[in-house]
């Protein structure tokens, strides 16, 4: 497809993304939101996937990556590697989490160039540009390259596309050039130091206390969803069970829940566990 092709398509996927999608014709090119949905068979993998399988170089900047998430993309890196195809892939240190196991893995990609970015910088980014033979295209937004945010997380982001000269893929690619100027070549030594000193970070938040009662002008009483896990918890305790799992919707008030059946339970004290 030459170039002016390209540009005419381009043209008119802008006008159908950005302008009206009921007066212009949608193509290939047209900006997409990629997220990931089970119930309609899609994912941001599927894409990242397709993109990588018609790429002549790639860049990839991501905080953090999975041996899962790597496998997922294994055979696209084949496959390229087979056709003397070759890319780069920026990495962070960020938190800490970051297997050392999975970056020993990704030396074993030999058409894959990996930097680990500077700890001062917090690398954050997921950004994802690859360079096919009339234009380029790019992913922007939410997914590490992780099987959770390529598959399960609600994840949201943008694919892009672009013609070379194009001010948002030229800043891009400068950012990033930046960036990996400043990195650290991925090394045996270079995971051994980074294991070395790897540690989880635990952040203390101030908070203001309130001394006064909080202003509740009603009891608070459970809803359907509670009433009905409170009876079916009873039952199990009623029977000898130890343990027990709810499973609800997020915003269905399981946090009252667990308060509620402490309440009934009466412990003599009690450990409450939330993952964030």
């Amino acid at each position: 497809m030459n170039v002016q092709l390209i540009e005419k398509e381009l043209k008119e996927s802008l006008h159908f993304g950005f302008l009206n999608y009921k007066k212009y014709r949608d193509n290939h090119l047209t900006p997409q939101l990629l997220l990931n949905d089970e119930s309609k068979g899609v994912s941001v993998l599927t894409t990242l996937q397709e993109e990588l399988s018609q790429s002549i170089s790639f860049k990839i900047s991501v905080a953090f990556v999975t041996q899962a998430g790597i496998n997922m993309i294994k055979s696209q890196l084949i496959d390229l590697a087979s056709r003397g195809i070759s890319g780069q892939l920026l990495i962070s240190p960020y938190l800490g989490f970051n297997d050392p196991r999975t970056m020993r893995e990704l030396l074993k990609l030999k058409n894959v160039q990996v930097r680990l970015a500077p700890e001062d910088l917090n690398l954050h980014s997921k950004f994802y540009l690859f360079q096919k033979d009339d234009y380029q295209s790019m992913i922007i937004g939410s997914s590490n390259l992780t099987l959770q945010a390529m598959k399960k997380n609600y994840e949201w982001n943008v694919q892009l596309n672009s013609l070379e000269h194009g001010e948002l893929v030229k800043e891009s690619h400068e950012r990033f050039d930046d960036i990996w100027e400043n990195s650290q070549i991925l090394t045996t030594d270079l995971i051994d130091q980074y294991a070395g000193s790897r540690k989880f970070k635990t952040f203390i938040q101030q908070v203001s206390i309130e001394t006064k009662p909080a202003p509740y002008e009603e009891r608070i009483t459970p809803n359907q969803m509670q009433e009905e896990a409170l009876a079916s918890i009873h039952s199990l305790r009623l029977a000898g069970a130890q343990r027990a799992l709810v499973v609800s919707a997020t915003g269905t008030g399981k946090t009252y829940l667990s308060a509620f059946d402490v309440k009934e339970f009466k412990p003599r004290k009690f450990l409450f566990l939330v993952h964030r």
